[in-house]
């Protein structure tokens, strides 16, 4: 990129812009959706991207399902990845850490390309790696995330707080075509977590809380192993890790998250966009953006308490609605548009700065 289009990119000039996103996680989680999500809003407006992802990781594909009009670059490990960007013409990019792993590679690679660097933080817990206070300016998905960074050494001027992309492509089907599709019966009453099966989700709480509640049929949709002790005859199912988020969002009574700590909770917007009343885990990571009544709070400590929240559902359908309205208030805040321009902001701050 010449000293010219470098000079633009400082007036926030889209089409002169050349950012590379840095993610190589093999799976495909949260991070990972609002990355492919992230890099189609920015292709719309102009910019030009390469994506350093893991070679024949989620990422991998899609990318390639998607057919953007980006540059793909794989690597199967970080040594790998920081050797490609090396030898890759990047003069005066944005170099965009997604991930905590990613942001050596994106260090070396802008100091190198005289670059600029953006980390983005998608969690809550506190950063344990230095190399977060190198950045140029850091994303956070919440406020949470932001007092976190902050605690950790970064400045709070270099911080910008931007939240998740909504799914332009969720479509939520009818409950009853949803249902038929997945072949749940059309009486039950119905509840869904969208989430891995990792530690800070609570899954026990889950396994704990439904036994609490008679006629209930709940879905967990998400990877990883799934708990002993987890009995599909107690009411609690283990789909495993699916793509049709969408018709399990529109066959349930009730979205359900029971996590002892989130950075934002992507899958919480996903189910405001897509109508299905919130039973949520009384966190600052989901406080901070949920309003009050848009959702039933309980204790992540206490099965009773995620009990009658499910109970309490169940019997007010009135109220489940009210609170469905009250919650789509914060879903403009996650426009694809809208977001896109707030991140190339940061872009153009993280240039200025480097510059």
């Amino acid at each position: 990129m010449s000293d010219r289009a470098h000079e633009a990119q400082k007036g926030i000039s889209p089409e002169q812009m050349h950012v590379v996103h840095i993610n190589l996680e093999a799976g495909w989680r949260g991070g990972e959706r609002q990355v492919a999500l992230l890099v189609a809003a920015l292709a719309e407006r102009g910019v030009r991207q390469t994506v350093v992802v893991r070679r024949g990781g989620a990422l991998d594909r899609r990318f390639r399902e998607l057919n953007l009009p980006v540059e793909i670059v794989t690597a199967g490990n970080r040594l790998e990845a920081a050797a490609r960007l090396l030898a890759r013409d990047c003069h005066r990019a944005v170099f965009h850490a997604h991930t905590g792993h990613a942001i050596p590679i994106a260090l070396i690679a802008s100091r190198r390309h005289q670059g600029a660097l953006v980390v983005h933080r998608r969690v809550a817990f506190r950063p344990r790696s230095s190399l977060l206070r190198r950045a140029d300016q850091v994303i956070a998905l919440s406020t949470v995330v932001a007092e976190r960074c902050v605690e950790a050494g970064v400045s709070s001027e270099c911080i910008a707080i931007i939240p998740p992309i909504l799914d332009p492509a969720l479509r939520t089907p009818e409950r009853t075509v949803a249902r038929q599709r997945l072949g749940i019966p059309e009486d039950s009453f119905v509840g869904v977590t969208i989430a891995a099966l990792a530690p800070e989700k609570n899954v026990e709480l889950m396994l704990q809380a439904i036994r609490h509640v008679d006629g209930v049929r709940h879905y967990w949709i998400g990877d990883g192993p799934v708990p002993d002790g987890a009995v599909v005859s107690d009411g609690l199912h283990f789909p495993g890790f699916r793509t049709d988020i969408a018709d399990w969002l529109g066959a349930s009574d009730y979205f359900l998250l029971p996590s002892w700590s989130e950075g934002f909770g992507s899958s919480v917007l996903d189910a405001i966009q897509a109508g299905c009343p919130l039973i949520l885990s009384d966190i600052p990571g989901l406080r901070a953006w949920v309003p009050e009544d848009a959702a039933w709070w309980f204790d992540p400590r206490s099965a009773t308490d995620a009990a009658a929240a499910i109970r309490a559902c169940r019997r007010r359908p009135d109220l489940a609605g009210r609170r469905v309205e009250a919650a789509r208030q914060v879903l403009a805040n996650s426009a694809a548009g809208r977001v896109a321009e707030q991140t190339l902001s940061v872009y153009a701050k993280a240039v200025k700065r480097r510059s």
